[in-house]
């Protein structure tokens, strides 16, 4: 069965893109999300956003007039949403459980949840399943001692990454300096940071 995952991001309070990305890892996933993070950091809405993220050509291209539909579809399509949030400069999982507006109930990875604060989550989620609380429960406890990379699965499913300006611009430079990581993005994405460093 074909795994489908999406990076939505929110500008200016609003979705200002989604991409689909088929039978992608998470680790993949996530340098995706970051250095897309990092690159649009600056951009307050969603015009900004698009100006920056997308040449003229490929605004008009875009602009169909049922970018609406095409966008909740997207949404309902994928199997795993990583959110990129401009406005909380975080990432975080989006699903039924977890929107926009009950994101401050994630923690950081480096922040363990205490069992009060698991279930103030469950109440103000949609997890209402207890098979559906436990694995939560059971995912979130397992981030110890800062091993991000061997639990990264579950830091992008239960917990927000929030970046600051410093990381963002470090973000950036290492993949302008690193040709590796840069063929490890998305050929759009690519663009968008060749673009950058030809200006």
């Amino acid at each position: 069965m074909t795994c489908i995952c999406a990076i939505a991001v929110y500008a200016g309070g609003e979705l200002a893109d989604i991409t689909l990305y088929r039978e992608w890892k998470m680790k993949d996933l996530f340098v995706e999300a970051s250095a897309l993070m990092a690159l649009f950091s600056a951009c307050r809405n969603k015009r900004e956003y698009m100006e920056k993220r997308y040449t003229f050509e490929e605004r008009i291209a875009r602009n169909t007039g049922d970018e609406k539909e095409v966008a909740q579809w997207c949404l309902e399509t994928a199997d795993f949403i990583l959110a990129a949030d401009l406005d909380r400069m975080s990432l975080y999982p989006l699903s039924s459980a977890f929107r926009p507006g009950t994101v401050n109930l994630l923690h950081e990875p480096s922040e363990p949840y205490t069992v009060l604060q698991l279930f103030a989550l469950f109440q103000k989620s949609a997890l209402r399943d207890a098979g559906e609380m436990k694995e939560f429960c059971r995912r979130a406890c397992l981030i110890r001692d800062h091993h991000y990379l061997e639990n990264l699965d579950t830091v992008l499913r239960c917990c927000r990454v929030s970046f600051e300006k410093a990381v963002c611009e470090a973000v950036v430079n290492l993949i302008l300096d690193d040709e590796r990581l840069m063929e490890r993005l998305s050929g759009k994405l690519r663009a968008c940071y060749i673009r950058r460093q030809n200006q």
